[in-house]
Parts: C-alpha cells; sequence; structure tokens
C-alpha cells in the first residue's frame, strides 16, 4: 500500500472513531436528562403566541370561504407578537376583532397552547405507514 494512501486511511479512522465516540457521548448524556412535566407545562401555558399558526390558518379558511376578507393573517399577528408576550385577555380580545364568522372564532377561543397540536396527527401518521 502507498504510503500516502495509508495516511489517508489512517486520518480519516481516527476521524471516523472520533465521531463515533461523540455521539456515544451525546447519547448517555441525552438518556440522564430528566424532563419536569409541570415546568413543561407552563412554560407552554405562558406562551400564547405558538397559537399563531392555528389563527393564521382558521383567518386564512375563512378568507378561501368567503367569510373574511383579511389579506395578510401574517402581519396581524406580527402586530400582536412581535417581540412581546401576550396574555389570554389580549388574544380574546384579538380573535373578537377578527373579521371571521363566529363559528371561527368560537373555535380559536377554545383553543390553548397545550391542545393545540395543529397537523401533528396527520403527519405522525403518514410517516408511521
Amino acid at each position: 500500500m502507498d504510503v500516502h494512501l495509508f495516511e489517508l486511511f489512517q486520518a480519516g479512522f481516527a476521524g471516523g472513531s472520533h465521531s463515533l465516540l461523540a455521539v456515544d457521548n451525546v447519547t448517555h448524556g441525552l438518556d440522564e436528562l430528566e424532563l419536569s412535566e409541570s415546568i413543561l407545562a407552563v412554560d407552554l401555558a405562558e406562551n400564547l403566541e405558538v397559537l399563531g399558526e392555528a389563527i393564521q390558518t382558521v383567518i386564512r379558511a375563512e378568507v378561501a370561504a368567503g367569510r373574511s376578507t383579511i389579506s395578510n393573517p401574517y402581519e396581524l399577528l406580527k402586530e400582536l407578537t412581535r417581540g412581546k408576550r401576550i396574555s389570554v385577555d389580549d388574544l380574546q380580545v384579538f380573535i373578537n376583532q377578527l373579521e371571521i364568522g363566529q363559528d371561527a372564532k368560537d373555535h380559536l377561543l377554545l383553543l390553548t397552547p397545550h391542545t393545540y397540536i395543529g397537523l401533528a396527527e396527520q403527519i405522525a401518521g403518514r410517516v408511521q405507514r
């Protein structure tokens, strides 16, 4: 075997070995983590901004159905949430002022960050097939 080829092989083997060792160390480290469901639940409940996707989707559906003329739902949500936390009251006032059907408003008012999962269930079902 050529000396240069051997050196390349040796360098590649060392790099690959270090990568495997790093992945093994990360895996062991992750196994040591303990999640606090109560802390995660509080954090989720305090971040109503996660409902922005649901609100935009409902607005777009209302526009498509001819029940609204809102042209840019993203901009509306950006004005509401950009750089600040919103309260339940802020969100309720925002939803009630939207030019959408009452059924859509009622649906949005019932959503919470804890209950909103978007399309996750359908997407997960596709992956499992």
